[in-house]
């Protein structure tokens, strides 16, 4: 039989889509860039990001008490109890920006830093921030994640900032709340694994054109205006008290907003006349200029948007520790400030890749200390950066926004749908042991178990295979959860989404986690995201429709989906490699991330740090160095299923490395 050369659907669906933009005539959203891979610009030829990464690359991350210094102090010392919850956190807030040094690291061209420290790990003590009490003299020598700090700072935490805190922080609240609730004993077991959420406002994205088209001294006045038309009723209710303590926390909050970068402006200012330097004197002229106009007046430049952009995210960090607040389609939001400056001549493609550039390390100066969290926290300032708050006079966390969902993302899904097929075909299809005699085995984690391991770990079904066993386990699980979820609403008022993407959580987790029916021994890793448990799916084609196949609906807050290919190779390759994530997109898959490396190559650089300095590995969702991150981590980032991207077939593990 002659087999048909079909021209690549991928390219077929971008010529679609260019043809689609056609239709629609010009667009002031064209792309200017005759080349889009920037293929001309590299660090040789911008040796300002050069030498800034290197720089944040050198930095030891030290721990910042600044913020929790300034809340601190307004807190125990200032607040008066008659304020309300939101105009105490927006007073403090504001003390705190007002007061926040105004630093200057390196040569970045954008002004304001995080934190005090040029790469820190800033304190919040009314979340979580107080589990690193006890490490307070260890901290800095530790083992694992070492954080710089300096004596007079750890003296001034245990005697003058966590005293304060010892009941007032999320967790000893709810634990008095709920009269120490059996959650929180779950809570206290895993947390030290968790490197995200005890149930905040974060993975979130700030609305920030009224900021940069209007100005944040525009948001004042809109909350002053809604202020005077609550003060004009004769006798004002409960309801409407509240949303007239949340206006004018808005606007102590955002005083405090523009407060720091006034602060940063004056000190630019007179660094810019004691500098010799031609560079940082220039710089420093112009980091004053943009920070006398924005965020408090409308951004007119790119340079002004994308520094406004910083200003407002080191701000809300004044309120929310830095676990996803993203900045969001920047591509979107700058667009209009690149393109007419571009028009005007005044702008560069080189000098936008500095400044954007300048911004990512920027996001990078930071790092977590602890893991974060629910009424005794508003966030006046952050929901001043919302859609919804300010029309319905509610902080976020009371349900204010325009979208009030919250999330939860599942850890273990795929050893889960194993451990289900696992059961049915072993205990009740094939009946190869009884459910007591399954409970024992995993009791004793299969020892004097060896022929029903061998069983349950190779002959049940696996996720990611035709299997309709495994099939219909993995689409009921999906669909159960969903509506579980769905029969739920939040303390906002909005849905819970569940999601599939794990971080780095599926294996600090599968560490304190006992053995599976399908197979899985004691304190082994889970599979990461919504990823088929290693070596289970032997074929490429068939995994990724399996996962793809997968309602969606019931997926609403996302997937990761982690897979491996030794090599990429050649036009032909690229053009599999196309095709194979387009066909997955078309079964219906939302997300799906590779590795380009082979398991042979991976093993040496965990055996061999030293060799790799800077390899960049996708984990689950995001990309880390991979001598950063734990040896748990790295051994399952290794055991991942590679595939050979021309047979699309499983690469198996090679048996001389397990264990090593």
């Amino acid at each position: 039989m002659t087999q048909v050369k079909e021209e690549n659907p991928w390219v077929q669906l971008f010529q679609r889509l260019q043809i689609q933009r056609g239709n629609r005539g010009k667009s002031t959203n064209k792309v200017t860039l005759q080349d889009i891979k920037l293929k001309e610009y590299s660090f040789e030829n911008l040796p300002l990001l050069k030498r800034l990464r290197k720089e944040l690359l050198s930095k030891k991350p030290a721990v910042c008490i600044e913020r929790a210094k300034y809340f601190t102090e307004y807190l125990r010392d200032m607040a008066s109890a008659e304020e309300s919850a939101e105009i105490r956190y927006a007073n403090a807030a504001k003390y705190f920006l007002s007061r926040k040094a105004p630093l200057f690291f390196d040569d970045n061209l954008l002004a304001g830093t995080t934190t005090s420290k040029p790469f820190g790990a800033p304190v919040y003590p009314e979340w979580t921030g107080m589990t690193i009490w006890p490490e307070l003299d260890t901290i800095s020598t530790r083992e694992k994640n070492p954080l710089i700090l300096s004596k007079e700072e750890a003296k001034e935490l245990n005697f003058d900032i966590y005293p304060y805190w010892m009941e007032r922080n999320i967790l000893e609240h709810t634990r008095k709340k709920y009269n120490n609730p059996e959650c929180m004993g779950i809570f206290e077991r895993i947390v030290f694994f968790i490197a995200s959420k005890a149930g905040c406002i974060s993975h979130t994205v700030p609305y920030y054109m009224t900021a940069l088209d209007k100005g944040v001294e525009y948001i004042i006045k809109q909350a002053a205006l809604e202020e005077i038309k609550l003060k004009n009723y004769e006798n004002i209710s409960k309801e409407n008290k509240r949303k007239l303590e949340f206006y004018q926390a808005i606007q102590i909050a955002m005083k405090g907003v523009i407060a720091y970068a006034q602060n940063l402006g004056k000190k630019a200012a007179g660094l810019a006349e004691k500098e010799q330097d031609s560079f940082k004197k220039k710089n420093f002229q112009k980091m004053a200029e943009v920070c006398n106009q924005v965020p408090a007046k409308p951004a007119r430049t790119f340079r002004e948007a994308i520094n406004s952009i910083w200003l407002i995210q080191v701000a809300i960090h004044a309120e929310n520790i830095n676990m996803a607040m993203s900045p969001g389609r920047l591509d979107q939001i700058l667009n209009k400030y690149y393109k007419e400056d571009i028009d005007k001549g005044i702008l560069t493609v080189k000098e936008a890749i500095e400044l954007v550039g300048c911004f990512w390390l920027k996001l990078n100066g930071n790092t977590n200390l602890v893991p974060e969290t629910q009424e005794i926290l508003p966030s006046p300032l952050l929901s001043s950066f919302f859609e919804g708050p300010m029309e319905s006079g509610k902080d976020l966390i009371f349900g204010g926004a325009l979208y009030n969902s919250s999330g939860a993302t599942h850890i273990g899904f795929a050893d889960t749908v194993d451990s289900l097929n696992a059961i049915e075909k072993g205990v009740f299809l094939d009946k190869k042991c009884s459910f007591d005699e399954l409970t024992k085995a995993l009791e004793k984690n299969f020892a004097g178990y060896e022929k029903l391991h061998a069983y349950l770990f190779n002959k049940t079904p696996k996720y990611g295979t035709e299997d309709p066993v495994a099939k219909k386990n993995a689409r009921n699980l999906i669909r159960f959860l969903y509506d579980f979820y769905q029969s739920h609403t939040n303390y906002r008022g909005g849905k819970y989404r569940p999601g599939y993407w794990t971080m780095t959580n599926h294996a600090g987790q599968g560490k304190l986690s006992g053995a599976l029916p399908n197979g899985r021994k004691a304190n082994q890793v889970f599979a990461g995201g919504i990823t088929p448990v290693s070596q289970a799916a032997k074929d490429f084609s068939t995994c990724l429709k399996a996962v793809g196949e997968l309602e969606s609906v019931c997926i609403p807050g996302g997937e990761a989906l982690n897979l491996k290919y030794p090599f990429v190779e050649g036009k032909e390759d690229i053009k599999i490699f196309g095709q194979a994530v387009e066909a997955y997109f078309r079964y219906g898959g939302l997300h799906i991330q590779f590795n380009i490396m082979s398991y042979e190559d991976l093993i040496d650089a965990r055996d061999n740090p030293d060799k790799y300095p800077e390899l960049i590995i996708r984990v689950s969702g995001y990309s880390a160095y991979f001598n950063d991150l734990n040896k748990a981590m790295k051994d399952e980032i290794i055991t991942r299923t590679a595939y050979n991207i021309r047979s699309g077939k499983a690469i198996p593990f090679p048996k001389s490395k397990v264990g090593s």
